[in-house]
């Protein structure tokens, strides 16, 4: 589909989160490629349409818990003001997923949106001698970190 635009929620909704995804797992991944690690950062899509990437600097001793939270209230101040319409934190975490028998290695990217359902995107994987591998991205509904529940219906 060339550069259609359209009103339709739920087609800017799922736009607006592939054109996040399709930043923020390539970044994770080499990151963790190259670094065999990552710093939480985060992504949004303004009300206008345009993505940014952001980082919470909380220094070396900081726990990542903190640079999580100071995206999301960083997000959620922009969500109230009307400056965005979705965003992302992407952070390394631990999680159980469907499929897995014990607790799993992921890229976690925590999506929500003004207009529609928050979903939270996992890409498990090992590291392995020499490099990481990755398996299928696995999606699960999310819980609104951003945009207030019940309000998302724009």
């Amino acid at each position: 589909m060339e550069g259609k635009e359209t009103d339709n929620p739920a087609e800017i909704t799922s736009a607006d989160f592939w054109t996040l995804l399709n930043i923020a797992i390539p970044f994770a991944k080499d990151m963790l490629q190259k670094h065999t690690g990552f710093h939480p950062f985060g992504m949004t899509v303004s009300s206008d349409g345009q993505a940014e990437l952001f980082a919470a600097d909380m220094g070396s001793a900081q726990p990542s818990t903190a640079a999580i939270d100071a995206l999301t209230g960083g997000f959620r101040d922009k969500a109230t003001a009307g400056e965005i319409r979705a965003a992302c934190v992407c952070f390394d975490a631990g999680a159980r997923l469907p499929g897995y028998p014990d607790l799993v290695d992921t890229i976690c990217c925590r999506l929500d949106h003004r207009n529609g359902a928050p979903v939270d995107m996992f890409v498990p994987y090992r590291k392995e001698p020499g490099h990481v591998r990755f398996d299928d991205t696995v999606g699960l509904a999310g819980t609104p970190t951003v945009f207030a529940a019940g309000a998302n219906s724009g």
